[in-house]
């Protein structure tokens, strides 16, 4: 960890903050491979594929089924409070598993799970931001699909403030989300028009908190 920004090269930040690796604050995992020829259809259970994790959202209308054995229910599901990333395709597209019962998921989604250092909200809205402003195509491989290998995920750089600080940006976030059409904030263009605000937010020098009043009077 660090405050002077020798992580990749990255800015400094207002005090207080420290710039990690994602690997630093949570635990990451991709979900089971699919093997149709080992299907035995003794253990199915539904899981999340790529497709069902969009934008801040999951949606569950079209879920399948796989097999898990019991002794690996633990490392191939999702518990509440989980947030699912596409490994491919369109790379940091996340949303978080909201509901109490578990689910599995598979090779195509990586399962971020937070530490008491990090706010999961915070993390998605930055992956997110990283996403559609390209700070996550260094980390990304493949000409025509890019890929989010696992390792690389844990290498992505995060501006990290104090637990308390992390909910006061997601709630002026949200706050400010909430006047805003809800079809509008899965548009990549709604990220691209925020990424100046968002810019002068990550490199306001001084007390933290700063950067929260200029993300809800800028975004």
């Amino acid at each position: 960890m660090s405050e002077s920004g020798d992580v990749d090269g990255e800015r400094d930040l207002p005090a207080g903050w420290v710039w990690v690796r994602l690997g630093e604050i949570a635990d990451t995992d991709l979900g089971k491979m699919l093997d149709k020829k080992q299907s035995t259809g003794r253990n199915p259970m539904p899981y999340l594929r790529n497709v069902n994790v969009q934008w801040g959202q999951i949606n569950t209308s079209d879920l399948l089924k796989m097999d898990i054995d019991s002794e690996d229910v633990d490392r191939f599901t999702v518990s509440k409070g989980d947030l699912l990333v596409c490994e491919g395709g369109e790379v940091g597209r996340c949303a978080i598993w909201g509901r109490d019962e578990s689910i599995a998921y598979q090779k195509a989604l990586h399962r971020v799970r937070a530490s008491v250092a990090l706010e999961t909200r915070f993390l998605r809205y930055y992956l997110e931001f990283g996403a559609f402003s390209g700070r996550l195509k260094r980390f990304t491989t493949g000409s025509t699909i890019k890929h989010l290998p696992q390792q690389r995920l844990r290498e992505v750089p995060v501006p990290l403030p104090p637990v308390a600080e992390q909910r006061r940006i997601v709630e002026a976030l949200e706050e400010q989300l909430s006047r805003i059409d809800s079809v509008a904030v899965f548009d990549p263009r709604f990220w691209v028009d925020l990424r100046p605000s968002l810019d002068r937010w990550l490199r306001v020098p001084g007390r933290p908190g700063r950067g929260t009043v200029g993300l809800a009077v800028n975004g």
